[in-house]
């Protein structure tokens, strides 16, 4: 008997959604993130969906750009982890989504991320 799937997501995406977030937030496009990011906007479009890695460097510019810091981004990551798995939904490495877990609806983990943000 196989095991019965269950719900789970990426740390890329977490991270993705928290950028989204912040970006949206203070209503900057991708394209205005991508420049000052020194990527283009396919390649930031990715890091927000969690299907690129990016480097320290590009998270710390992208920080700047939102006026935030890397810690803030990466500790509002952690707080939607918390919630996620309060949920019932694993938080992996990439490497870790393995066979027997379903993906999350990325509308929900947007929603998640948007209420922890906010408050």
């Amino acid at each position: 008997m196989s095991d019965p799937l269950v719900p789970a997501t990426t740390w890329g995406e977490v991270v993705g959604r928290v950028l989204i977030s912040t970006r949206n937030s203070i209503s900057m496009t991708q394209a205005e993130m991508a420049r000052r990011v020194g990527l283009s906007k396919g390649a930031w479009s990715r890091i927000e969906h969690g299907s690129r890695a990016f480097r320290i460097d590009q998270l710390e510019n992208a920080a700047r750009a939102m006026g935030t810091t890397s810690d803030d981004i990466l500790r509002l990551a952690r707080l939607v982890a918390e919630h996620l798995r309060a949920r019932g939904i694993r938080v992996e490495t990439a490497r870790e989504l393995t066979v027997g877990r379903v993906g999350i609806d990325g509308s929900a983990l947007a929603t998640l991320a948007d209420q922890v943000m906010n408050s």
